[in-house]
């Protein structure tokens, strides 16, 4: 079955990013609609086993909360349930808020409904040209869509790279953020401590090698 639907913004990616950007818009008036290709919301901490957030708190010792938004919605929402009543500390120095990945699921499936936000789940975009058109599909159904502005929040702008919209890499010369990869060491003492600290002096040690 083809379906075709006009909304003021289109969010591609329903992470942290892109569930942010919808219920701003959301918040804002506009006629939103949220796709994402996986079965639920709430992006790495609720499909990758992320199962911590970072950032809300600064690092110094008494630590405060500077960041809140839709964010600090999410962490209310957990609060409500009963799954966030603290943050930690990490192994880094980071105030962390630790989750868990179904109540996360929940909390924001909830704040999805308290705002009527409307979302697809098992939904790929498939084509998107930048006359503000795009198609995506899920297991039932075909859409076709239009909208005043699309949000990509894929996480590897997906609907930017289908539409072959223009970009930039980094700072535009040559300068970007390292991405954040998962260590795992092998043939090492199990009985051994590795503070931050001592990883850190290792890799610097190896790379004055060479």
């Amino acid at each position: 079955m083809k379906i075709k639907e006009r909304y003021d913004v289109i969010v591609v990616g329903g992470g942290a990013a892109g569930f942010a950007a919808a219920l701003g818009a959301k918040k804002a008036g506009a006629d939103v609609l949220l796709i994402e290709r996986a079965g639920c919301l709430g992006g790495q901490a609720t499909n990758s086993n992320v199962a911590s957030y970072c950032g809300f708190f600064t690092r110094e010792e008494n630590e405060k909360q500077i960041v809140f938004g839709i964010g600090d919605e999410v962490l209310q929402k957990l609060r409500e349930m009963g799954y966030y009543e603290h943050h930690r500390k990490s192994p880094v120095g980071n105030s962390i808020v630790v989750l868990d990945m179904e109540a996360t699921k929940l909390a924001f499936d909830l704040l999805a409904e308290d705002y009527g936000l409307k979302y697809l789940l098992h939904c790929r975009v498939i084509s998107a040209e930048t006359n503000e058109a795009g198609t995506c599909v899920d297991d039932e159904n075909t859409y076709e869509f239009n909208a005043d502005s699309f949000v990509d929040a894929s996480g590897d702008a997906n609907l930017g790279y289908m539409a072959n919209a223009p970009f930039r890499f980094g700072d535009g010369k040559g300068g970007s953020y390292m991405s954040t990869r998962a260590v795992q060491f092998g043939r090492v003492d199990a009985s051994l401590k590795f503070s931050p600290a001592k990883v850190e002096e290792a890799i610097k040690r190896q790379k004055l090698k060479g």
